[in-house]
């Protein structure tokens, strides 16, 4: 497990809550943490889509048994998909018959197995849909404030809950083409290197010395002031960045000390890459 030395409360003014957070995230993206292999693991969205390639050959039943007890203990009351069922209504159907056909001794997927499919089809679709945002706006809701009257056993709940959603967020964003490093610095959005503030405070350059008579008189500048630490503002940016839908990009390189002789040989259109000896 690796503990961010830096990430410190008092300075931040987060909460518990956030503290923990933050303290998740840094250890599942941290490139010398044990816990950064959970972010490649299986998440609810993953699972459901590797469950249905088991559907087809060369996979056999007992492939589809395994995966299936999987996606069943890591859809099993999850806090998202409970909080928003709404935007998951095959869940329960697709559950239902995919705990039928584990229980079953043999030939479990292959009864009803049109049925099973159209729902799990069905959940993937909701899941790719609303998920990454839905565990957003949960997390949002859940550290804003820890409430009063909290016992420990609401505390452990709500700490597990946190934990695990903050696994998926960042689970599902690698999935979806983040890489760790490029978590990781989204972590340093929520924990700059100065923490007093978001913006790294400037150190006050020396007074100048008394010069020409159009400059004396004039006040020195006064260094800059950081921003205050706004933990809202930065959730709201990663979840911004995290959110976006990718652009594409045009990337133009120029190539130079190619003879004439390897200029007619590496011209030409590979995939997407284009070689020309004529500019775009």
């Amino acid at each position: 497990m690796r503990i961010d030395q830096r990430l410190t409360p008092a300075l931040l003014g987060i909460n518990a809550r956030q503290h923990l957070f933050l303290g998740a995230w840094f250890n599942l993206v941290h490139e010398h943490s044990l816990d950064s292999y959970r972010v490649r693991a299986m998440n609810p969205l993953n699972i459901v889509r590797e469950l249905q390639r088991m559907f087809e050959p060369p996979a056999d039943e007992s492939d589809c048994r395994v995966v299936a007890e999987e996606a069943l203990e890591i859809l099993d009351k999850h806090p998202v998909i409970v909080d928003r069922a709404s935007h998951y209504v095959a869940l329960n159907d697709a559950v239902l018959l995919i705990s039928e056909a584990v229980k079953s001794k043999e030939g479990g997927f292959r009864k009803n197995a049109l049925l099973l499919k159209s729902f799990v089809r069905e959940l993937e679709v909701s899941l790719a849909r609303h998920f990454l945002q839905d565990c957003f706006e949960w997390m949002e809701q859940e550290l804003l404030e820890i409430p009063d009257e909290e016992t420990l056993q609401q505390r452990v709940l709500s700490d597990g809950n946190i934990d695990r959603v903050c696994r998926d967020i960042l689970s599902v964003s690698h999935d979806e083409g983040f890489s760790l490093e490029s978590l990781f610095h989204l972590y340093r959005v929520f924990v700059p290197s100065v923490e007093r503030g978001a913006v790294p405070e400037v150190e006050p350059a020396p007074l100048p010395l008394p010069g020409p008579v159009e400059d004396q008189g004039r006040m020195p500048s006064a260094a800059p002031t950081p921003a205050p630490y706004d933990f809202a503002e930065c959730f709201a940016r990663v979840k911004r960045v995290i959110l976006t839908e990718p652009q594409e990009r045009r990337l133009i390189f120029v190539i130079t000390g190619c003879t004439d002789e390897a200029a007619e040989v590496c011209c030409g259109n590979f995939g997407a890459i284009t070689i020309s000896e004529v500019p775009p």
